[in-house]
């Protein structure tokens, strides 16, 4: 329970971390284009594609949701236009960041899936030849 505990604050940490240094990053460099939504692909995209890739399929989910909403947010008040109306009119960015996310989550989902199977058959193997000796 511990540990789940402490993974769980690494991720919100790792989130807060390099979230805050591509909003500091991209406000110092193109500070009218929060998100980068100019710009393909976006920099952004690299939040959710680390968590995912670092922690699983839901914190990379959730770090691209997250990411998505907070640059609808400041775009769609930048451009005084509703939030739903600004994500649909970008709709293929913002699925991207997520899809991004959940694609990073799922490859580490795979990777620890084969490493375990790879784990137990180093084990058998071992097994096998102590006995054989």
């Amino acid at each position: 329970m511990q540990q789940i505990e402490r993974q769980t604050g690494k991720c919100i940490r790792d989130v807060v971390v390099v979230g805050g240094m591509l909003a500091v990053l991209n406000l110092l460099i193109a500070r009218s284009d929060f998100g980068w939504i100019k710009l393909n692909p976006t920099p952004w995209i690299l939040l959710p594609v680390l968590i995912g890739g670092r922690y699983g399929l839901t914190p990379g989910l959730i770090s691209g949701l997250l990411s998505s909403l907070a640059i609808a947010l400041v775009q769609a008040r930048i451009a005084t236009v509703p939030v739903p109306a600004f994500a649909q009119q970008h709709s293929f960015f913002f699925t991207a960041v997520v899809l991004s996310g959940f694609l990073a989550g799922e490859m580490n989902r795979l990777h620890r899936a084969r490493t375990r199977a790879l784990t137990e058959s180093t084990n058998r193997l071992e097994d096998q030849s102590t006995r054989l000796s």
